[in-house]
């Protein structure tokens, strides 16, 4: 907390705020309604949106940026959710999950406690790559006000592939190294691919990589093409 307030001032303070707000809806609305019974994906989609909001708001002020990310990470949503069913996900694939099972009095959605969690991590991600590519093209209108609507869509699309190729990256290393020990696990049993790819503990990774950057991906162009339209019509 003192090295963002020392680096990031006054934006420091606000992202610091913004994250306790975040950190108080996760605790005291969001799981205590999955508790209740409410469905996991629906909740987790209702307060992304609000989570989106609530940062946008406190480090930029009021803006219509948000959109894009809230789009972005329904769309990374979706996808998990076609992929989960396609490869009949449990959710079940934890010690947590095994503890849950034993010792909390009441019927859990594992799988949509799974699709949640795909949705919560690719949100960070989400809106980072929103905020550059917006804030680029708002930038190249600031210097040059005769700028084509299409030069700043491609200018977004430029940029958003230069972020898009770490990003990913980022995305895929950040899963591989939370399940290091288990590929250490299949590299000693020498198991073949198709046994690998049929085993839950690892489809369930895989399947959290593409929907992160397949939502990652479709976030530039919307990004690109709803920060153009704001930025030539203001």
């Amino acid at each position: 907390m003192f090295c963002i307030v020392l680096f990031g001032g006054l934006k420091g303070i606000l992202s610091i705020t913004s994250l306790g707000v975040i950190g108080i809806i996760l605790v005291k609305f969001m799981i205590p309604f999955i508790i209740k019974g409410y469905s996991s994906i629906s909740v987790t989609i209702i307060f992304i949106i609000i989570i989106i909001l609530i940062s946008f708001i406190l480090i930029l002020g009021f803006t219509k940026k948000s959109f894009v990310a809230i789009v972005g990470t329904i769309i990374a949503g979706i996808l998990a959710q076609i992929f989960t069913e396609l490869c009949s996900i449990t959710g079940i694939i934890s010690k947590e999950a095994d503890f849950l099972i034993t010792y909390a009095d009441m019927a859990i959605d594992f799988k949509g406690l799974y699709l949640s969690g795909v949705l919560i991590g690719v949100i960070g991600v989400v809106m980072d790559v929103s905020m550059s590519t917006t804030s680029v093209i708002f930038e190249l209108k600031c210097q040059n006000s005769r700028v084509s609507f299409m030069r700043l869509i491609g200018s977004g699309l430029e940029v958003g592939k230069d972020i898009m190729a770490t990003m990913v990256n980022i995305l895929i290393l950040a899963y591989v190294g939370s399940v290091m020990p288990l590929l250490l696990v299949f590299h000693f049993l020498k198991m073949p691919i198709g046994s690998l790819l049929n085993m839950e503990i690892l489809v369930v990774e895989i399947i959290r990589s593409l929907c992160g950057s397949i939502g990652l991906i479709l976030t530039i162009p919307l990004t690109s093409i709803v920060a153009s339209i704001m930025v030539k019509n203001k």
